[in-house]
């Protein structure tokens, strides 16, 4: 809450201040300098360093903490540049590939699974049950 309160006064008085004066309302992106907090610029990643990023990919589409650390070191960029470079790649990869059996797609297409896809048997017997999974009996049995 200490940290919270002279932000918490500065947000008050600027909105003071813009119900007495309706033109003086700042952008977002001002607000957020005002603050402090100002969003990093979209960073560009050359080439040669993405096609080294790429290959590393290939190898290890995981790699641990220390594994980012020694690529950012010896590409000279920053540690959280290459890890949100890893991050975006994954999900792209999953763009591109979609895994094959997604769960619960599998479950409703799965003959073993029934029309309920709850996983229950279906009854393989030509003599009605009557039970609720099964769907081999006639309407007539109803």
């Amino acid at each position: 809450m200490c940290k919270l309160k002279p932000l918490l006064e500065r947000w008050l008085k600027d909105a003071d201040a813009s119900l007495n004066n309706p033109g003086s309302i700042v952008s977002p992106a001002a607000q957020a300098e005002a603050i402090g907090r100002r969003r990093k610029k979209r960073t560009s990643i050359e080439t040669t360093v993405r096609v080294a990023l790429e290959k590393a990919f290939l190898q290890n589409p995981k790699p641990t903490s220390e594994e980012i650390t020694m690529l950012a070191d010896s590409l000279s960029m920053e540690k959280e540049v290459v890890r949100v470079w890893f991050c975006n790649r994954r999900q792209k990869e999953k763009r591109i590939n979609p895994p094959s059996n997604p769960i619960g797609a599998a479950a409703a297409s799965s003959p073993s699974m029934g029309l309920t896809g709850q996983g229950l048997p279906m009854s393989t017997s030509s003599t009605p049950t009557h039970s609720p999974f099964n769907y081999s009996t006639a309407a007539s049995d109803f």
